[in-house]
């Protein structure tokens, strides 16, 4: 049986795992620094969920809830454990549980990689929304980087679109750093 469960510190006993696979599975310039990490997690509408199955980690989401919407920012499963179906799985399972609006942002389709993890999140429901998309960036050595919004259960309406990037510009990047291209503000 998959079990969960959300952690808020860094000191919990599985946090070193889940910060190791965290590190394998994103290029840098998708990952919060860790020094601003311990803070996130202390926020209330910041969730860090662990799955974990006979007390072997499976994976993670890293998600916001934000009045109607849920944004998922990271989602990766242990490296050991890929290609068995559990990152179906849990998404599929935490998207019917949500109740709300999921949002998660991907790389634009350009290549095969891109493609197939575009077909992936629509096989379990989401929508690729035509909204021009810049995340800004996690550290202050890079730009932000365009990437394609997708939602769960349907497209998201313009103000929906607006009100999700606002969240991600003003709550979740509070330490990220903005620029004055793209869709979000400049600070």
């Amino acid at each position: 049986m998959i079990e969960s469960e959300v952690i808020r510190e860094v000191n919990h006993p599985a946090w070193p795992l889940v910060w190791q696979v965290y590190g394998e599975s994103f290029p840098r310039y998708e990952q919060r620094q860790s020094q601003h990490q311990p803070q996130k997690m202390r926020d209330p509408r910041y969730h860090c969920q662990i799955f974990y199955q006979d007390g072997l980690l499976l994976g993670f989401i890293f998600w916001w809830a934000c009045g109607e919407q849920i944004y998922i920012e990271h989602l990766a499963i242990n490296p050991a454990l890929r290609g068995r179906n559990y990152g179906s799985r849990l998404l599929a399972e935490f998207c019917a549980r949500a109740g709300k609006t999921v949002i998660l942002e991907i790389d634009p389709p350009e290549d095969e990689i891109a493609i197939r993890r575009l077909r992936f999140y629509q096989g379990l429901g989401f929508c690729l929304n035509d909204y021009a998309h810049v995340h800004p960036p996690y550290h202050p050595d890079y730009q932000g980087h365009a990437l394609r919004v997708l939602s769960y259960p349907g497209l998201l309406e313009e103000e929906a679109y607006q009100r999700f990037n606002s969240m991600l510009v003003e709550t979740v990047m509070e330490h990220g750093l903005s620029c004055k291209t793209g869709m979000f503000i400049a600070r």
